[in-house]
């Protein structure tokens, strides 16, 4: 078997069936199919024109067109290289750090400050641009004033990360999104609990570095609950034992107003039984130190002490007055050289002389306030020392008899609107009082309450309305004044008539 060297037919003998090439210098005429000699134009049997036969070159394996080729190849590759390093390498990293770069400090990106690369450009938040020049990693901003442009900062630029730093040496960083770690934490949570007196510590870690931030907890209120004993009560922290509120028991239907506590009554007290009410008259057969007097006695409410009830009972310690008394008898508790601690509910209206004087309460000078005394919101009697205008207390609701009786310097005195009954003698033989304004809440003034105040010239009412007066306690007989609206005419009419009980209704 032959190939035929022009189309690579395979085939026997010496011309190729397909083409006719002639492995022997002769060729057949395609016409006759005679032969001819390989180099005939013409064939001479027929006369058929022969084109000329050419040779076809030898092909080359690719492992020689390599080899043939190998210089021009360098060459070529040489020239790609050269091509890549001087124009798409430069081009690539440039586009690479065109964006936005903002600002990142304390771990944390800030977007209202920033600077946007395009090209030799660069843009800021304000919208200010100006030319930017690489060389390398290194990077410099230029400013641009009065025509005259000059470097801005200069830093470096590398993997999204702009460090810049400006002619005065501030320094600041900005990067591409992603390029820097934002910390992503999680939530807070309670590390340490806060107490009253101790702030606590909360924690909380970054999502992604485990990285950790503390912050102090506010301290929590004081958790205060009510202590008490049979007199006192007072707050108490649970957990700091911090204490305040400290004050005597509120009596109201036998329970403290205030803290809750349910007290026993005094049993064997001594009683003076009316039509509908009762007058504690005595110690009786109590031997208690402790007193709490009922707010009822034998189905009767108890509305007085008596007169001197519980005098120079030098063993009392404390006394419990229930909200159903109204009126406190002179000298009720007088000389009880023990008594500390006095609780008045809020019923009491009347206090007589000496209610209370010589008792261990009296005599603590501790519990008196420039030289006036004051039992809870009872005005209880004033040191004839007591000179010039005078305000009695906010919140006072009753003014005992001949509580500042003498006390000629005093010039004058101020009575609040709480105030609600003024005892007898309550100003008698103050001589140098000229002025007294009396609140809107007071509706009973005591026989001599300005006896001898022969200074006084004005009396101002804030209530002038309803009054009645009468000279006897009972108010029988009693007669309306009507001539309250002048200071001057009251003044007159309570010096003139200084023996009258006053009344208002309403």
């Amino acid at each position: 078997m032959n190939r035929c060297p022009k189309c690579g037919k395979m085939f026997e003998g010496n011309f190729c069936p397909e083409c006719g090439r002639s492995l022997t210098g002769e060729r057949l005429c395609p016409n006759c199919k005679k032969k001819v000699p390989a180099s005939a134009k013409f064939c001479a049997e027929c006369g058929f024109t022969l084109t000329p036969q050419v040779q076809p070159k030898a092909k080359k394996s690719p492992k020689a067109w390599l080899k043939s080729h190998k210089k021009l190849l360098g060459c070529a590759a040489a020239l790609v290289v050269a091509l890549i390093l001087v124009i798409v390498i430069p081009i690539a990293v440039h586009n690479r750090n065109n964006g936005t770069y903002y600002l990142y400090e304390n771990e944390e990106y800030n977007y209202e400050e920033y600077y946007i690369l395009d090209g030799n450009t660069y843009t800021d938040e304000t919208g200010y641009s100006c030319d930017v020049e690489f060389d390398g990693n290194d990077v410099t901003l230029y400013a641009e004033l009065f025509g005259i442009k000059d470097e801005f900062a200069t830093g470096t630029l590398k993997d999204g990360v702009l460090r810049l730093e400006d002619p005065l040496g501030d320094k600041k960083v900005y990067a591409k999104k992603g390029a820097m770690h934002v910390h992503e934490y999680g939530e807070w949570t309670v590390e340490t609990p806060s107490t009253c007196t101790q702030r606590g510590i909360e924690v909380r870690k970054c999502n992604g570095c485990e990285k950790t931030e503390t912050r102090m907890l506010n301290l929590i209120d004081h958790d205060y609950v009510w202590q008490f004993d049979k007199s006192t009560h007072w707050k108490e922290c649970s957990m700091c034992k911090q204490t305040k509120d400290t004050g005597a028991h509120q009596i109201s239907a036998k329970v403290c107003k205030s803290c809750g506590y349910e007290i026993e009554t005094t049993l064997g007290l001594e009683y003076s039984v009316w039509t509908t009410s009762c007058t504690v008259t005595g110690l009786g057969s109590a031997t208690e130190t402790e007193i709490v007097i009922p707010s009822q006695y034998n189905g009767k409410p108890v509305t007085s002490i008596g007169e001197k009830a519980f005098y120079d009972c030098g063993g009392l310690i404390s006394v419990t007055i229930p909200d159903s008394v109204t009126s406190i008898g002179w000298s009720a508790f007088y000389g009880c050289r023990g008594l500390t601690s006095v609780t008045i509910g809020s019923g009491v209206t009347e206090i007589g002389s000496s209610a209370f004087w010589g008792t261990a309460y009296y005599n603590d000078n501790n519990n008196w306030t420039n030289d006036v005394l004051y039992i809870e919101n009872h005005l209880i009697d004033a040191k004839n020392t007591v000179s010039g205008n005078y305000s009695i207390r906010g919140g006072t609701k009753a003014i005992a008899d001949d509580a500042f009786i003498g006390c000629s310097g005093l010039t004058s005195i101020t009575i609040p609107d709480s105030v609600t009954s003024i005892g007898e003698n309550a100003f008698a033989g103050c001589r140098g009082l000229t002025s007294v304004t009396i609140g809107s809440g007071v509706n009973k003034i005591g026989a001599f309450a300005f006896n001898e105040c022969n200074g006084l010239k004005e009396v101002y009412f804030k209530n002038p309305n309803g009054w009645d007066v009468s000279e006897n306690k009972d108010m029988s007989d009693a007669e309306a004044v009507s001539v309250l609206d002048s200071p001057a005419t009251v003044a007159k009419y309570l010096r003139t008539y200084y023996w009258y009980y006053w009344k208002r209704e309403g």
